[in-house]
């Protein structure tokens, strides 16, 4: 059995009184002291969640390029230097590998994934490489590395003086790679709460000192997965192994915008056929009639029959309902489709399809509870 990995930051969590938790491999902080409070935070100033559990692979080389582009669904050959972009790896039938976030800069390239797939990924990327011939330099820089995600409507304010001036001023999805006081960075404005903010990649060995700045001086809340994971529900984002596996291809995900039109990536022909086909069953938010929280598993009725099951739920406070993402027939996927969810053998709610995201954060443009809206952007 592996050992439990920590971050660099695992005796900062501690010495805060986190409740640590087992997080695919890696003891992660839940929470400080209240995924309401840390969740607030997020939405209203700033909070900053140690994501050094997510797998950073660097790729270099003449052909790095040709690699990601036979391994990735995203257009890699049109995206810009210092940007930073969503993308899947997909399997030979279309099923989702991985869903990861590509940087561009000059003369490499990284890839985050996420922690549960690392290795997989790694070994996938590596596999690619040999069979096709790339011969490009692919390095995991996870262990030596840590990732931290600022993110609120006032992340960049409580960032002045942490960074150079410039990473203030970059566009959503922009990256700027550099060194700051020797410190080498890679700062790219994005992230996974549908809030405005920045993840920032940096040496391993200074990132309890980066962490104790932001909270200490900067006044930034420190937040854990509870509060992550509720962010990216309300914002209505898939989570790998709730809305994506190596089952579920990226029509049926709801994720057509992250796959490019042109051929050559692994999943390609397989994805055309679905799309051009047509999927069973598609992804869409519920809204229910209950404060009682619908787990994932619980089936979704109409009219008596089962039409779907539930991938993710939870009660979100922003929108102050009872919400859920689900897999549910395409002739019941339409915006206010009423619904029932079974939560209980003997217990069913009542509910409606509702657009997504749930809620629309400082980077989605309108900050309030939302039901009328497209997909939020990870």
């Amino acid at each position: 059995m592996d050992e439990t990995l920590r971050t660099p930051l695992f005796n900062v969590h501690e010495a805060a009184g986190a409740r640590m938790v087992d997080f695919a491999g890696w003891s992660m902080p839940m929470l400080y002291g209240s995924i309401l409070a840390e969740h607030q935070a997020t939405r209203t100033d700033a909070a900053v969640f140690d994501v050094s559990h997510m797998g950073r692979l660097q790729i270099r080389g003449d052909r790095a390029f040709r690699l990601l582009d036979r391994a990735c669904t995203a257009d890699v050959l049109a995206q810009e230097d210092n940007t930073i972009r969503y993308g899947l790896l997909c399997n030979a039938a279309g099923g989702v590998i991985d869903d990861i976030m590509i940087i561009r800069l000059p003369d490499e390239w990284h890839v985050i994934c996420n922690a549960s797939n690392r290795r997989k990924v790694l070994a996938h990327l590596q596999r690619l490489n040999e069979d096709e011939g790339f011969h490009a330099d692919l390095t995991d820089r996870t262990i030596a590395t840590a990732m931290l995600a600022v993110q609120g409507p006032r992340a960049l304010a409580k960032l002045e003086g942490v960074l150079p001036a410039e990473v203030g001023r970059l566009a959503r999805h922009q990256v700027d790679a550099g060194a700051h006081m020797m410190i080498p960075y890679i700062a790219s404005r994005c992230g996974y709460t549908g809030e405005d903010g920045l993840e920032v990649i940096l040496p391993a060995a200074v990132a309890s000192q980066a962490w104790t700045f932001l909270t200490a001086e900067s006044g930034v809340t420190p937040a854990g997965l509870g509060a992550r994971d509720l962010l990216r529900l309300e914002a209505g984002l898939p989570l790998y192994g709730h809305e994506l596996n190596e089952t579920i291809d990226p029509i049926t995900a709801g994720l057509e915008r992250a796959v490019r039109q042109r051929e050559g990536f692994i999943g390609y022909e397989a994805i055309r056929a679905i799309r051009e086909k047509g999927t069973p069953r598609t992804l869409v938010g519920l809204r229910l009639e209950t404060n009682r929280i619908a787990r994932q598993g619980a089936v979704v009725l109409a009219d008596g029959s089962e039409i779907g099951v539930v991938t993710s739920g939870t009660f979100s406070p922003s929108c102050r309902a009872s919400i859920a993402l689900a897999f549910v027939d395409r002739a019941r996927a339409a915006v206010d489709t009423p619904v029932r969810v079974r939560l209980r053998a003997d217990h069913e709610v009542d509910g409606r399809v509702v657009r997504r995201p749930f809620y629309r954060g400082s980077a989605q443009a309108r900050p309030k509870p939302s039901t009328d809206t497209k997909p939020g952007d990870a």
